[in-house]
């Protein structure tokens, strides 16, 4: 049942949707080839913008009456929600997903994602806990729901109950997949707790074992990690990981009292034993403040402390990502200003993607 599209037959469609989704899914993943590659997609004869048009052949896959619409409808959902903040979207798609699919522990999880992307962290983890019901038989499934629902925890500052989801799913998972970064979190909520130093040193010690080198969030870990078993977890730290935790979770508000209390240690000279490492954390709070405040529409404050930030090129040498995401965060405000300076995003943008 649907639409008829076009006038097409609908064993057209079926045909056609499934072509159509098979070719939205290699643009949209050959749009991730590292820039410093792009030259070879040239030689080969493929256009290096590709990333645009794969979401257009994955929208109409959408519209057909085939196999994979539904799943287009997802992955049209998820770079509307995800990409452009369009949450109607998402909870449109995850009520129809829910009634069409009722016993699916599937469809459940993507939705909890959708909440946690909107920002909706107590719908996420009740979604996930519904899940639970639906994945017995698949045991994996079923403990990496404990994840989900420790890092929702986590993004909520309930060191606690995070910590007690996550070593649940530590001790039961047989895969590398998460560990990584599940041990950077248990050693930061540990430290949170006020654990004993000995403890957080156990779990980023367990970091290492798990980093696969091409997962960003294994790379982080394994790169915190190795800075908290050498320095220790910095006073800054404190308020820094709550901030960009709230932030994941849309609480802008809370998110900027953290900072607040972040900027105290920055000015406070007898919290830093070097030069360089406060300069890492004020790029990180620039970088932080800059986007939060774009959030709470201060234009003003966001595009002086981002361009605060970019004064900071120079001296930062390992919190490097600060900058491109500063850019682009300065891209977005452009287009947030009345009247919209779109050329000036543009070349935000641009230098964005030149040194990220």
């Amino acid at each position: 049942e649907g639409p008829e599209v076009l006038g097409l037959p609908k064993e057209v469609q079926a045909v056609l949707g499934v072509h159509q989704f098979g070719l939205g899914i290699f643009m949209l993943t050959f749009e991730q080839i590292p820039p410093s590659l792009r030259w070879l997609s040239k030689i080969l004869g493929f256009s290096t913008s590709l990333g645009s048009t794969g979401a257009a052949e994955m929208r109409r896959s959408g519209e057909m009456l085939s196999p994979r619409r539904d799943w287009a409808r997802v992955v049209v959902a998820i770079l509307d929600g995800f990409i452009h903040e369009n949450f109607a979207v998402l909870d449109s798609l995850g009520e129809e997903l829910l009634a069409k699919y009722e016993t699916s522990a599937i469809v459940r999880m993507l939705v909890g994602y959708y909440y946690r992307i909107a920002g909706k962290l107590p719908e996420s983890d009740a979604m996930f806990y519904d899940a639970l019901g639906y994945s017995r038989d698949i045991p994996q499934w079923e403990i990496t729901i404990e994840y989900e629902r420790g890092y929702n925890a986590w993004l909520q500052l309930d060191w606690q109950k995070a910590t007690e989801y996550v070593t649940n799913f530590m001790n039961r998972s047989e895969m590398k997949a998460y560990k990584a970064h599940a041990a950077y979190m248990l050693a930061c909520c540990a430290h949170m707790m006020g654990e004993p130093k000995a403890r957080i040193d156990k779990y980023l010690q367990e970091v290492p074992k798990f980093a696969r080198e091409k997962q960003v969030w294994d790379r982080y870990g394994l790169r915190k990690s190795k800075e908290y078993l050498k320095k220790g977890i910095h006073r800054f730290d404190e308020f820094y990981i709550p901030a960009t935790n709230l932030v994941e979770a849309k609480q802008f508000d809370r998110a900027n009292e953290y900072l607040d209390k972040a900027r105290t240690v920055l000015v406070d000279a007898k919290q830093y034993k070097s030069r360089s490492t406060r300069d890492e954390h004020k790029a990180l709070y620039l970088m932080l403040r800059g986007l939060v405040l774009l959030e709470l529409h201060d234009l003003e404050k966001a595009q002086s402390t981002l361009e605060e930030l970019f004064k900071m090129k120079g001296s930062v040498k390992q919190e490097t990502y600060t900058i491109p995401f500063g850019y682009i965060t300065m891209a977005e405000l452009c287009l947030e200003l009345s009247p919209p300076r779109i050329a000036e995003a543009k070349t935000y943008r641009d230098k964005g993607k030149a040194v990220g």
